[in-house]
């Protein structure tokens, strides 16, 4: 079983990108994120192996604290796959909106 007990990430700019999350995950069970880009979805994935770490509250694996273990044993007994398929286009598209471009002219190539 994982839980994330009021789990926050907020980066050093500010961003937060997992704001006081909740969740239980029952063991053996299959489990999915889903959401919009920059929603958090990784970066909940990543605090779990402690790849990020969390900036509040506590991720509870099996019943011991992610954060009190030792982060190579820890990656060993942890599995899981991150859906990629899209994230380059996804990325540009944001890009594209952010410096003002029609979304349109992404279909356009060099002459």
């Amino acid at each position: 079983m994982i839980t994330f007990e009021q789990v926050t990430k907020q980066y050093p700019d500010g961003t937060v990108a997992v704001d006081g999350l909740d969740l239980d995950v029952p063991g053996g069970k299959t489990m999915m994120l889903v959401g919009p880009s920059g929603c958090g979805k990784t970066t909940t994935l990543r605090m779990i192996n402690w790849l990020v770490e969390p900036t509040k509250g506590r991720i509870i694996l099996n019943g011991r604290d992610v954060q009190q273990q030792h982060p190579a044993q820890l990656r060993r007994g942890i599995g899981y796959v991150i859906q990629e398929t899209g994230r380059a286009r996804a990325r540009a598209q944001d890009l594209m909106r952010l410096v003002g471009l029609d979304p349109a002219l992404a279909r356009r190539y060099p002459g």
